[in-house]
């Protein structure tokens, strides 16, 4: 039976004259509540006119026809005057949607993907489970959903918003509990006021509204169940991108509010609540928790310490040790900010629509204008006053004015003019939208004139990507920082052994297991601690990873590709029979290599082999031991006496010549 409101708040009344301690505790809990409350006022006062700039854009990308008044108030034509829904707003006949058009040419639908190098040591076996652990959660369909979505939302509001959560409900077959990424719409994240950046802050809050009672039993515990069935959708309006509404709805829905601020210790701390029930109030909210509630510092790891050589010189065997390790604990709150522009000074950026808004305005305007003068048609019929013309001409399109003499009863006059001015002012706006954006026709895949060459439209389309390079790199460091966030919630969260599954740049399956356990250093004093990693982004994460770009560019390489690479890229794509082809290529080009060989190898048979060249001495120029040498040879056993008397012979005869040498001039 349910205990209505009047009476339980009697009932806590008394208990707080009797001393109760857990009434006690209770009104400090509402003072806490209360508190964080009035801050959340404070900080939704601030934050009122980026939510009605997000709904000014998000009209404008879905071609709203309001258009604001020209100066003065004057209607865009005279046909507006009375057709206005709302003061100095009306609609416009004619929208050739611009911020539709640059803001879906720029929409880079590939999910960068992280690279992790060691601060101190070097361990790729380290570096490859890190990478393949977080390239599981890049690679999956959830991720490149919210990368589609955030794209849309920072480029129409100025900024979009990653979340990071550890769920401990999910169950695999050998594991409980994942890490989640979210993407919040901005206008639900409120920051403190007059701080710029979430790092720099002491408390934010972000408000999930629209939220049914069994998604709120089934997050904080079926005890809340009872005590929500009666209240409002306090923040309801927030799901609205409308005029500012700041009233509650009763719709059986709630706003579930989560205050996120840090404490003294630079701990991270969570207070939830709906309407005046808190959900939940938990400092250093991100620390583990024993079964009496206390929190958990420190951590203990089975260490496999490699084997060491014995007395002998021989290998020993591996052996485990058990550590204990200060925990590594995420410090800062689990959103990151993803900016389109970023602005100074301020917590939101600057959006596309806000940049090209005049010249969306005026186009809807003069569209408007042109319109209707071709509606109302350009020919006039002028008749005699008095004459009683214009009812015979009651079903005439054209406008019909009585004047005093229109030299005759009745005088047909077009005042049509081959007037260029419209589209010339319409190609001045939309050139003026492109140019504040970077944007060409060669970035929306259209060609900028006839007699440019296809090397002339890619340059066009670097030149767009230089010119739109600082929101790349704005992604960039929102996906560095997501990556990061994540490895942090890895080494807090995941103690057991994690299967991950990634693909390779062949399309070809990796299968591994991440265990921080082997990423344990000791430091000289025989500590043991978790290095640092460094967490950044691919440097080729710029261009497309479809499967229609690969084929594009293979069929568009020419001679720049033989047959065996064109059918291994088809390969990678998972094409139809691409495999079959390629092992023919592979066949055909190693028996073109062999034919190639043997044809090599015949010819060098033919060809007649040369003698080496020789030099040649005379007997009598030899040195003696020569001679000597030479005649044993020859079967000649020489006298060395008798060769030693003819050399001094000849010498004596006037021919000095020493044997062995030249004979000197």
């Amino acid at each position: 039976m349910k205990i209505p409101k009047p009476i339980k708040a009697i009932g806590k009344a008394v208990k707080r004259l009797m001393g109760d301690e857990e009434q006690i505790a209770e009104d400090k809990q509402l003072a806490k509540l209360e508190k964080w409350k009035k801050r959340l006022d404070d900080a939704l006062i601030e934050h009122g006119p980026f939510r009605d700039i997000c709904a000014a854009n998000d009209a404008q990308y879905n071609g709203s026809k309001t258009v604001k008044t020209l100066a003065g108030n004057m209607p865009i034509s005279n046909r507006y005057s009375d057709d206005t829904d709302v003061q100095g707003t009306q609609n416009a006949r004619q929208v050739v949607n611009v911020v539709f058009q640059l803001i879906e040419s720029q929409i880079d639908i590939s999910v960068p993907k992280p690279t992790v190098e060691p601060v101190e040591g070097n361990n790729d076996e380290n570096k490859k489970m890190i990478e393949g652990t977080l390239c599981a959660i890049a690679e999956g369909p959830e991720l490149e959903r919210i990368n589609s979505e955030n794209e849309r939302i920072a480029k129409k509001n100025s900024l979009s918003v990653f979340k990071v959560r550890y769920n401990p409900d999910y169950a695999a077959h050998k594991y409980r509990g994942r890490i989640e990424i979210l993407n919040p719409h901005p206008v639900n994240i409120i920051p403190q006021p007059n701080v710029y950046r979430i790092k720099d802050m002491d408390y934010m809050f972000h408000i999930e509204s629209n939220r049914t009672v069994d998604q709120i039993c089934r997050m904080y515990g079926e005890e809340f169940r009872d005590k929500l069935e009666d209240g409002s959708n306090e923040y309801g309006y927030l799901e609205e991108l409308s005029e500012t509404n700041n009233e509650a709805t009763s719709n059986g829905l709630f706003s579930v509010v989560e205050c996120w601020y840090k404490d003294k210790d630079n701990d991270v701390g969570l207070m939830a609540w709906v309407n005046d029930e808190i959900l939940k109030d938990m400092p250093k909210f991100f620390y583990p928790r024993d079964e009496a509630g206390e929190i958990s510092e420190d951590e203990t790891l089975e260490v496999e310490i490699p084997a060491q050589p014995g007395p002998d010189g021989q290998p020993g065997q591996p052996t485990t040790e058990t550590v204990t390790v200060k925990r590594s604990i995420p410090k800062n709150f689990p959103f990151i900010e993803w900016y389109n522009i970023p602005r100074e000074k301020k917590f939101y950026g600057k959006s596309d629509p806000e940049i090209i808004s005049d010249q969306q305005e005026g186009i809807k305007k003069m569209l408007s204008i042109e319109e209707e003068k071709h509606v109302k048609g350009t020919t006039k019929i002028f008749v005699r006053k008095g004459a009683g013309i214009p009812a015979k001409l009651d079903n005439a399109l054209s406008k019909i004015i009585e004047v005093d003499d229109p030299q005759g009863d009745i005088k047909v006059v077009d005042l049509k003019s081959n007037d260029k001015s419209l589209i010339e002012m319409y190609t001045i706006y939309v050139q003026a939208a492109k140019d504040a954006l970077g944007i060409t026709e060669a970035s929306q895949g259209r060609s900028e004139g006839a007699s440019m060459s296809g090397r002339a439209i890619e340059l066009l389309a670097q030149n767009t990507a230089g010119r739109i390079s600082v929101k790349v790199f704005e992604k960039h460091i929102a996906y560095t920082e997501l990556y990061q966030m994540i490895f942090e919630f890895m080494m807090a969260y995941i103690d057991d052994i994690r299967p991950f599954r990634q693909t390779d740049a062949m399309n070809n399956p990796i299968f591994g297991f991440f265990d921080k356990s082997k990423l344990l250093r000791r430091d000289d004093a025989g500590e043991w601690y978790y290095p640092e990693w460094s967490i950044k982004i691919q440097p080729d994460t710029g261009l497309p990873k479809d499967k229609r770009f690969i084929l594009d560019a293979a069929n568009n390489s020419g001679d720049r590709m033989d047959e065996v690479a064109y059918w291994t890229v088809l390969d990678s794509i998972g094409f139809p029979n691409a495999k079959i082809m390629l092992d023919r290529a592979k066949a055909k080009e190693q028996a073109a290599q062999q034919a190639a060989q043997a044809e090599a190898q015949a010819a060098q048979q033919q060809q007649p082999q040369q003698k080496p060249p020789s030099a040649s001495i005379a007997f009598k120029d030899l040195p003696l031991d020569g001679q000597i040498q030479l005649g044993a040879q020859a079967g000649l056993k020489l006298d060395p006496n008798i060769l030693a008397a003819k050399l001094k012979a000849e010498m004596q005869a006037g021919q000095p010549q020493i044997p062995g040498q030249m004979p000197t001039t």
